[in-house]
């Protein structure tokens, strides 16, 4: 049986860097807002508490995150071709940790700023990254791993 997959995709993902760009764009979005909109100044040392410890877990899986790709020799750049389907670390646990911190220290940053707006940018970010970021990586990991890709897809799920 040939393989009838087109080498076009499996040279990358996307030709993109969509995660940074969306990242950036909304932590700058939460930012905007909370200048223009300022929130109201109850309960902000209780918020700015939590926004330590949301940004910190982000900051936290996000490196893990990170740090597993390298060490299993794949790339960490989500615009370039994946050499190993890495299912160890936090990839047991969910099949986008990074993007997962990312979000953690997008809302982690609202709290500290004990600002809505970060919420909302939360909720964009998760949109735009499945979207312009998670669907093109799920079609190039399974065009490139197979039947792995499958396995793994069925057992761990792409957020928590």
């Amino acid at each position: 049986m040939s393989d009838q997959r087109s080498t076009a995709s499996f040279a990358r993902p996307s030709r993109f860097p969509w995660p940074s760009a969306i990242f950036v764009g909304c932590l700058a979005l939460g930012w905007g807002l909370t200048a223009l909109l300022p929130a109201h100044d109850g309960l902000i040392e209780l918020l700015r508490i939590k926004g330590s410890l949301c940004l910190a877990a982000g900051l936290g899986l996000a490196i893990w995150a990170h740090a597993t790709l390298a060490r299993a020799g794949t790339t960490t750049l989500p615009h370039q071709a994946a050499t190993r389907l890495v299912t160890s670390g936090p990839f047991r646990f969910s099949r986008n940790p990074t993007y997962i911190g990312q979000t953690l220290i997008i809302a982690g940053f609202g709290a500290l700023q004990a600002s809505p707006w970060y919420i909302a940018a939360s909720v964009i970010y998760l949109m735009l990254i499945t979207r312009f970021a998670i669907k093109p990586e799920e079609a190039h990991l399974a065009e490139r791993f197979g039947l792995e890709w499958e396995a793994y897809r069925m057992e761990v799920r792409r957020w928590l």
